[in-house]
């Protein structure tokens, strides 16, 4: 079954947390660099790109007023429940086209036609 859909955590997976959470990145403003290439690679091969992590929902807002290459993003405290509570990844499941596939880390869920 081919991977339809990927979905990233924020913290250091897209965003350099690393100084204690830089005022939390500075408030988002320290993404990786290669994270916009890579998101819109991803969306170039035709996957639905997903972002989800345990953040506030003032970070959800600015997330997508970076206007990332992604076509879903969502906060642990805009759904209300957090990682590593089971429904966190039911959400994330839920958000993602396809059906659940094969998980190579607890915070990474692909997803299969």
């Amino acid at each position: 079954m081919p991977v339809v859909s990927v979905v990233f955590d924020v913290g250091e997976t897209l965003l350099d947390d690393s100084r204690e959470f830089g005022a939390w990145a500075d408030w988002i403003g320290d993404l990786y660099p290669d994270v916009r290439p890579a998101l819109a690679a991803l969306r170039a091969m035709g996957l639905w790109v997903g972002i989800a992590g345990n953040q506030t929902a003032k970070a959800g807002r600015i997330f997508r007023e970076l206007r990332l290459p992604a076509d879903f993003i969502a906060t642990s405290a805009e759904w209300g429940v957090a990682k590593p509570d089971p429904a966190f990844f039911a959400r994330v499941v839920g958000a993602a086209p396809g059906s659940p596939g094969k998980s190579s880390t607890s915070a990474t869920i692909a997803t299969t036609t």
